[in-house]
């Protein structure tokens, strides 16, 4: 986690005191930005619906990083049983462990 500082200066203080407070804190991230499902890939989407490891499975999210010739979408998945997972894909639809 990283975190930056503000300076804060006394309008009272003559020698203008000069102190350091935190005032953003910045979790570290993924690097991924949310997308909705409806924007993914076409070869993405055949696959999250031609799968026979995804019956039954809804699609609660989506999230893509890299670069428009190389991205990596993140899919949140849930099973039947309600537990959750992450199953990443390239733009081909080819799923990435």
């Amino acid at each position: 986690m990283a975190t930056y500082f503000g300076i804060c200066v006394s309008q009272c203080d003559v020698n203008a005191q000069v102190s350091a407070q935190p005032i953003v804190k910045l979790v570290e991230s993924d690097a991924f930005r949310r997308v909705e499902l409806q924007h993914l890939p076409y070869d993405v989407l055949k696959t999250m619906g031609t799968s026979e490891a995804y019956e039954g499975c809804t699609f609660e999210g989506a999230y893509v990083k890299g670069t428009e010739c190389a991205p990596l979408y993140k899919i949140l998945v849930q099973k039947e049983d309600r537990t959750q997972m992450y199953v990443f894909m390239n733009r081909e639809g080819k799923i990435m462990e």
